[in-house]
């Protein structure tokens, strides 16, 4: 017996059946690994609240983070190094903001009082 698409009750159970993929596929999805990105901001979160005494230690861990998937962030944290080299405290600051922003934008971001 050859199913009959034209009937109203098939053409809901298609669709009935195309939906249920549908969010099966979407709620299975991977979403993406953020480990090695919220490592990083929670880094440069740390150097921004570091004591004098600890600014080296920071300025050298966010001169070595492992380098992330997301590009725009990585490379603001390689403007960030460079610039923590320099004497420029706007550059820098410029450049803290920058990273601030993009972690921001992920998610990766709380700002503490």
């Amino acid at each position: 017996m050859e199913a009959d698409l034209q009937t109203p009750a098939m053409r809901a159970i298609v669709v009935a059946a195309a939906l249920t993929a549908a969010v099966a596929a979407c709620s299975t999805s991977e979403r993406p690994d953020r480990s090695i990105e919220r490592s990083n901001c929670a880094n440069v979160g740390r150097l921004l609240g570091a004591s004098p005494q600890a600014k080296a230690t920071w300025v050298r861990k966010v001169e070595n983070l492992q380098p992330s998937a997301n590009a725009m962030l990585d490379g603001a944290i390689r403007r960030l190094s460079n610039d923590l080299r320099g004497d420029d405290s706007d550059e820098i600051n410029r450049a803290f903001s920058q990273v601030i922003k993009i972690c921001d934008k992920l998610g990766l971001w709380r700002a503490y009082h």
